[in-house]
């Protein structure tokens, strides 16, 4: 039975190290077939901005948030440089999110704490495109998540931004590991600080929360070996389970995803956090979507 997923909504907060003070910008999720995607997430109720077809062969759709925050649909052709490599080994095993990106506005103080903590990281510098990344090299699952500073970000808005399902703002991100007490002191070892578990029943799992100064980095980590986290890690490997979406109408959203995609999925209500539902990673492509609609 769904008991309930406790995910805490996130808050607008100052946090206490350069890296918590990043905000959860966004996800990208590995696909095959990029047009196929699509079609997945616009039966969601997702409006796709396309994206471009990049030098190193990678392509990619936007689904892209009020708030400023999305989600990023991306493939790749050719192993042209290490990224469209990284993804082509990627897609050989599973479609699925690929990484967690969290946005700065001082890349500079990222890097002196990441150097001061004895991180490995690695550091693209400014690209033609208009922004900074620098990506954690560390042991897995560590190296999925980077951080982005923007040097020309104009804010989105009209129609890209308004979706059937009325998703506003990607709230969470849920990284699955193997084990989920070293991960955790890792990252509190890195200046990240632990909040409270959280409770994931509905999917055999439990989490730690790491709040950011704008959303949540969520470790899940399986309670049933047999159960749905377990049967997932097994199959994707550590890796981005799912996200929480939030939304202006559970009602709303429901309905737009039950037309798209042919299945009505329940609701589960969690006192002083809202109602929300699951759609599960074979109608999302490798990830768990849960729209939530925050409590009043």
């Amino acid at each position: 039975m769904l008991v309930q997923l406790a995910i805490p909504v996130s808050v607008l907060m100052a946090q206490g190290t350069p890296v918590t003070a990043a905000r959860l910008d966004h996800v990208p999720i590995a696909v095959r077939d990029l047009g196929a995607a699509t079609t997945s997430y616009t039966a969601l109720g997702f409006t796709a901005t396309p994206g471009r077809l990049h030098q190193n062969s990678i392509r990619n759709v936007f689904l892209k948030l009020q708030d400023g925050t999305l989600l990023e649909l991306i493939t790749a052709t050719e192993a042209r440089d290490s990224v469209s490599k990284w993804y082509l080994e990627v897609l050989e095993h599973r479609e699925g999110g690929a990484f967690l990106a969290f946005a700065t506005d001082s890349m500079t103080a990222v890097v002196d704490h990441l150097t001061s903590r004895d991180a490995g990281f690695s550091d693209t510098g400014p690209s033609p495109s208009g922004f900074r990344t620098v990506a954690l090299m560390e042991p897995e699952p560590l190296r999925r998540v980077f951080f982005i500073q923007y040097l020309d970000h104009p804010a989105d808005s009209g129609t890209a931004v308004v979706h059937a399902n009325t998703a506003v703002g990607l709230t969470a991100a849920w990284l699955v590991v193997r084990d989920i007490a070293a991960t955790t002191r890792r990252l509190e070892a890195l200046g990240w600080t632990a909040g409270d578990v959280v409770a994931m029943q509905p999917l055999n799992g439990l989490g730690r929360a790491f709040p950011m100064a704008q959303g949540t980095l969520v470790l899940v980590s399986p309670t049933d070996l047999k159960g749905i986290t377990a049967s997932y890690l097994e199959q994707q490997g550590e890796s981005i389970m799912g996200v929480t979406i939030i939304v202006e109408s559970i009602v709303r959203a429901r309905q737009v995803v039950a037309t798209g995609v042919g299945r009505r999925f329940p609701f589960t209500t969690v006192s002083g956090r809202g109602r929300s539902f699951l759609v599960p990673p074979g109608l999302a492509r490798g990830m768990w979507i849960e729209f939530l609609e925050p409590e009043a």
